[in-house]
């Protein structure tokens, strides 16, 4: 069964946007919590 380009195109570019939503979503996790330790840290000066 052959797909044609436009479709993989897009399943590509489907795959790739929840991919990055992922990594943005885990980059944004990463940096509230450093931003809590940070503040918590200053407390403890």
């Amino acid at each position: 069964m052959v797909i044609p380009h436009n479709d993989r195109l897009a399943a590509l570019h489907t795959a790739c946007l929840h991919i990055f939503r992922q990594l943005t979503q885990i980059l944004l996790e990463i940096r509230q919590y450093s931003c809590v330790v940070f503040m918590q840290s200053l407390r403890k000066i």
